[in-house]
């Protein structure tokens, strides 16, 4: 993690000491956030209100806090993780920053997790019309049609220990309250 990297890693240049300490805030901003959406349950006037928002920004911080994800997979020998952004214009919307960003972080980190020996992550944005979009693929193991139909129930997991069970779940919810919508395309070995 960025923590342990400042913690034990001395030698790291100024800029790449204070890059750690912002992904390391935004973090714990979103943390806040996420809780403060989990009290929105049982307290709606909690809500969150939607705000214009940068996609592109979004992604690519979502990426670099995803990082150590991937990093810590190559370090233990499983292969290199490669990650392509594809940005089709100016990508603007309206939404919760801290939500789009998580979702964008439980993708990433579904999409490394399906990647064994080594692969691609490629996240596409852009525009139609009213809508803005963002497209994550794989070059993972795919999914059954067994895992496919189940895949948006709470705490259903394919990681065993490794996972809640809650990150697609959580994609879903965020598309939901965001007016818009998730489409999965998996089969086995794709």
């Amino acid at each position: 993690s960025y923590s342990a990297l400042l913690r034990d890693d001395r030698s790291l240049p100024e800029g790449e000491r204070v890059e750690c300490l912002d992904l390391i805030h935004t973090a714990s901003q979103d943390a806040a956030g996420m809780i403060r959406r989990m009290r929105a349950f049982s307290k709606p006037e909690d809500a969150v209100q939607h705000r214009p928002l940068d996609l592109d920004s979004l992604v690519n911080d979502a990426v670099a806090l995803a990082k150590p994800r991937w990093l810590e997979k190559e370090h233990l020998g499983k292969g290199e993780i490669v990650i392509r952004v594809v940005s089709k214009g100016q990508n603007i919307a309206m939404g919760d920053e801290g939500e789009i960003r998580q979702a964008l972080l439980n993708l990433l980190f579904n999409a490394a997790d399906a990647i064994e020996g080594g692969g691609e992550i490629t996240m596409e944005l852009g525009r139609e019309e009213a809508f803005a979009w963002i497209s994550v693929s794989d070059t993972g193991t795919g999914m059954t049609p067994e895992v496919l139909a189940k895949c948006r129930e709470p705490f259903f997991s394919t990681k065993a220990s490794r996972g809640t069970g809650l990150g697609l779940p959580m994609v879903f919810g965020t598309a939901e309250r965001h007016g818009g919508r998730v489409d999965i395309e998996s089969e086995v070995g794709q």
